[in-house]
């Protein structure tokens, strides 16, 4: 296991090829169900010398994902959907407590079209749309903030 940002180096016999595979841990709900899809990857490695940088992404084939982080600036818990209104919609299985920040709730697929939503118990809520072209960290994390004043 890596975390994020860690590297690792291995050793490969000149002529040989490696298969690295990865895969996301998923962040669990409070119910330990994980949240988010499920991310994976691999690639052939052949050693030739040198040095051979390989990286997890957040885009696997033509598909990219992203990483709302959730910080929930209203007096109440939020139930979030991500994609809400979209065929692909996902609700995370999860409430994030007031005064929460930057709760990572796992990757989702990005369309340009891709929304979060947010819910409280009384039926309110937010919601941010078309964040598809608003993505652009190289991890797909996106920073939403959701304060009481936003929920209708």
């Amino acid at each position: 296991m890596l975390a994020a940002g860690e590297t690792r180096k291995f050793g490969i016999p000149r002529g040989s090829a490696l298969v690295v595979q990865w895969n996301l841990a998923r962040p669990l709900s409070a119910n330990e169900r994980p949240m988010g899809e499920e991310l994976r990857g691999s690639a052939v490695v052949r050693a030739s010398g040198g040095t051979i940088d390989q990286r997890a992404s957040t885009r696997v084939g033509d598909v990219a994902y992203f990483a709302p982080l959730i910080t929930n600036a209203s007096d109440q818990l939020l139930h979030v959907t991500v994609n809400a209104g979209l065929e692909g919609a996902v609700d995370c299985g999860c409430a994030i407590r007031p005064g929460a920040r930057r709760v990572f709730i796992g990757y989702y697929r990005l369309y340009q079209n891709s929304t979060v939503l947010a819910k409280d118990s009384t039926g309110h809520s937010a919601i941010f749309r078309d964040l598809g072209p608003k993505v652009v960290s190289a991890d797909g994390t996106a920073g939403l903030r959701f304060e009481t004043k936003d929920l209708r």
